[in-house]
């Protein structure tokens, strides 16, 4: 009888060891499942919102800084870090806070709105000189007399400036000319013998040139927006450079 027992019990140890080489066969393949699962929702941009407790696919923010400007980007007051151009993945839809700043150039500001399985971009943003600076240039080089290329920015009641049907501002004297920078985010408008750069999104404005009396001021873009070419009353071709 001892003998019998001992038999059976040897019979049964290959039995077991193959059920545990089974269970632990099972078990590497629902790990390998549950991580590819994991890493293709990942890669669609699918990401567990620790604030709302719920899985959610994700959008991208691209940032261009158009003139190659060193600048600090800042989304919601964290600085970013990676080269221009920026792209931000892995952000969860809403409303985002974007900043760029740079040494002695003006900010931009921008709420930019994030959505799922999609890229926000920021195209072409030009960064301006909070003080630009006169340059020379060919005395032969005679800008054209500038013209509003749309009707998108229009002047009403002499001194309130329009955009898209839309007042943006007032200003205490008359507008005599106004039309848009080359990057559709900044108008250049001329009052009280002044040129002003206005930032139509943030409502802020750079004064270009002053002393250039009350005609309309002849001027030009150059080299994609960074050179401003002038004449007042009909002197000798100037210059600044805006970037």
């Amino acid at each position: 009888m001892p003998e019998i027992v001992t038999l059976y019990s040897a019979h049964l140890q290959p039995a077991r060891g193959i059920w545990k080489h089974f269970a632990h066969l099972a078990m590497m393949t629902l790990t390998f499942l549950v991580l590819a699962s994991l890493a293709v929702y990942y890669a669609l941009g699918f990401q567990l919102n620790w604030q709302t407790h719920r899985i959610q696919q994700t959008g991208s923010l691209y940032i261009n800084i158009r003139n190659n400007v060193p600048a600090q980007i800042f989304i919601n007051g964290q600085l970013q870090s990676g080269n221009q151009p920026l792209t931000v993945s892995h952000v969860f839809p809403g409303q985002y806070a974007l900043l760029v700043t740079a040494d002695g150039y003006q900010s931009f500001e921008r709420l930019v709105d994030v959505t799922a399985n999609t890229v926000s971009a920021v195209h072409n943003l030009v960064l301006i000189k909070k003080n630009p600076q006169n340059i020379q240039v060919d005395a032969s080089w005679v800008p054209l007399q500038p013209v509003t290329p749309d009707t998108r920015a229009v002047v009403r009641s002499s001194n309130e400036l329009w955009i898209d049907n839309k007042f943006v501002t007032r200003t205490s004297q008359d507008i005599t000319q106004v039309r848009f920078y080359v990057d559709n985010r900044h108008v250049i408008y001329q009052e009280a013998g002044a040129l002003w750069l206005l930032d139509i999104e943030n409502i802020s404005t750079e004064l270009l040139l002053s002393g250039i009396g009350d005609s309309v001021l002849p001027y030009n873009f150059e080299n994609g927006g960074q050179i401003l070419v002038y004449q007042v009353n009909g002197g000798i071709t100037k210059a600044i450079s805006l970037y």
